[in-house]
């Protein structure tokens, strides 16, 4: 009897990987809605990589298009690794960042086909996010409540998986943040590992590590980074020369990618482009902030009822990294470290939530987060059907290698 339970069980948990092979759409339902199953962080970061292979170049510029290009640069140059690792170092391929160029060699000596480097593309974002989500669904290993549901929801679809277009910086978001969340959680140094290899997929993230081992050094006492949040708000409002003093002169390709930033004629054009965002792009972007003040002001209210010191580390990073991020957010690209902190203040939350009983504390918060966290979530999912198409709802790994998509869904109405 009881063998027959276990072997039952067993098919249970390998159904979803057999349903991914025929369908992987549905396996991925269903293993949302069983998602403190074993196979549920599997089914996500399987799911990912398949997303990755569809992902789809219209042909119309950005970052899919440049790096399938040097893809095929790369597989007809037939560079020694010795000739590719000096043009690395020399700045002349790279400019500071190191996996991504290093994967698109690796994976020149076999294709040239820009699917398989959006292939790995997907499989590392993907194991980095699911695994950080099985950690915030197992915090406490208790049930989960409604409160909580949202917010792991809201979590998720900050940087969901189509961000893999900006590949460098958000899969460095994701290295950054797993790091933190496996150090902090499980107590396991080794993961730092992770937040130590986000410089080398962006150079900037220099920056975040810096503020961690800042973080790791001073008192983790929430007025401290109040204090400094303040400041950052309110006295700090250096115009972009100023900012660039402060940069050290460093002679190689990182010099250039940095002063390229800060180029006058660049900082202008990205405030024309700013004029002509969509209304419900600026809405999303200020909402996303309201959020995370939102999630301070909760905090700093609970701040003498909060038993566990994991909600205090992450709420105080998340603070010191959003301190920054308001006082670079004039210099172009910079604004995007918004999202780390964002991240990084809503583990912080989720993990209060689990572990905070009062009912009516949720009900209130619950109420006045839905309707931010519904619109946040359904802007970005309006931003995926531009790098996706039918072949990812429709296709399964056996079929896609067979089908190109070169037209996303909003290309088709």
């Amino acid at each position: 009897m009881n063998q027959g339970i276990l072997t039952d069980n067993r098919s249970k948990n390998l159904l979803p990987y057999f349903t991914f092979i025929v369908w992987p759409l549905f396996s991925l339902f269903y293993s949302l809605l069983n998602y403190r199953k074993p196979y549920f962080k599997n089914i996500i970061w399987l799911f990912c990589g398949f997303y990755g292979y569809n992902f789809v170049n219209d042909g119309k510029g950005g970052d899919v298009e440049r790096y399938s290009d040097q893809l095929v640069y790369l597989y007809n140059a037939n560079f020694s690794f010795l000739e590719f690792f000096q043009l690395l170092i020399d700045g002349k391929y790279g400019r500071g960042d190191y996996i991504q160029p290093l994967l698109t060699y690796l994976v020149s000596f076999i294709s040239d086909d820009y699917r398989i480097i959006y292939l790995l593309y997907g499989l590392i974002y993907g194991y980095l996010f699911s695994r950080t989500i099985d950690l915030l669904i197992h915090y406490k290993n208790k049930k989960i409540d409604y409160q909580t549901k949202l917010l792991i929801l809201y979590f998720a679809f900050i940087v969901p998986v189509w961000y893999i277009n900006g590949v460098r910086f958000y899969v460095a978001t994701y290295l950054f943040t797993y790091g933190c969340i496996a150090y902090y959680l499980l107590r396991d140094k080794k993961k730092l590992f992770f937040l130590a290899l986000s410089p080398l997929m962006h150079f900037s993230f220099i920056i975040p590590v810096g503020l961690f081992l800042v973080h790791f050094l001073l008192p983790k006492n929430i007025w401290l980074y109040l204090t400094v949040l303040a400041l950052s708000l309110f006295l700090f409002n250096l115009s972009i020369p100023e900012m660039v003093s402060f940069i050290p002169s460093i002679k190689n390709q990182i010099d250039g990618t940095v002063r390229g930033y800060t180029n006058v004629n660049v900082i202008e054009n990205v405030f024309k482009h700013r004029e002509k965002i969509i209304w419900f792009t600026k809405l999303h972007e200020s909402l996303l902030n309201y959020i995370s003040f939102f999630m301070i002001g909760c905090i700093v209210v609970l701040y003498k009822k909060i038993k566990e010191k994991e909600v205090i580390l992450f709420v105080t990073l998340g603070i010191l990294i959003l301190a920054f991020s308001n006082i670079v957010d004039k210099i172009p690209s910079m604004g995007r470290f918004y999202t780390v902190s964002q991240m990084i203040l809503s583990i912080g939350f989720i993990l209060m939530s689990a572990s905070y009983e009062n009912k009516i504390f949720k009900r209130i918060t619950f109420s006045i987060l839905l309707f931010p966290s519904v619109f946040c979530i359904l802007v970005t999912l309006r931003y995926c059907i531009d790098y996706m198409g039918f072949y990812t709802l429709l296709l399964n790994p056996l079929t896609s290698p067979f089908f190109e998509m070169t037209s996303n869904l909003r290309d088709l109405y």
